[in-house]
């Protein structure tokens, strides 16, 4: 190799580093919050998670991507999932036909006396 081939070299990796910090900085910027998804009830005999990770994967087009966000699936009471999504996500997702409702999650503090242990 000549000698502006090898100066070239370091210049070159510099700039493949800096684009690769660059690049995964940008997602981190995207703050995520968990958000409660509602979806309208699956047909009788449907496995609900599968039915509630289909809408999820979906909506990312992957299943890794799908698998990153979802926090936890709720099939008792209520149809539904949990997942961490940034602000405009959760109003993308929001506009799926199956989905009914979608609000942030946020935690709520248990009355009680100060002393109580609670």
């Amino acid at each position: 190799m000549s000698k502006k081939s090898l100066a070239i070299c370091p210049l070159f990796f510099s700039l493949i580093i800096f684009f690769a910090i660059s690049t995964s900085m940008a997602t981190q910027d995207e703050k995520t919050s968990p958000y409660i998804i509602y979806l309208e009830r699956p047909a009788d005999g449907a496995d609900p998670e599968a039915y509630q990770f289909n809408v999820l994967r979906s909506f990312f087009g992957s299943d890794e991507a799908a698998k990153k966000a979802l926090i936890y699936h709720y099939t008792s009471i209520a149809s539904g999932f949990a997942a961490r999504l940034t602000e405009k996500q959760a109003e993308e997702i929001q506009k799926l036909p199956k989905v009914t409702r979608v609000q942030i999650s946020k935690p709520y503090k248990l009355f009680g006396s100060a002393g109580s242990g609670i």
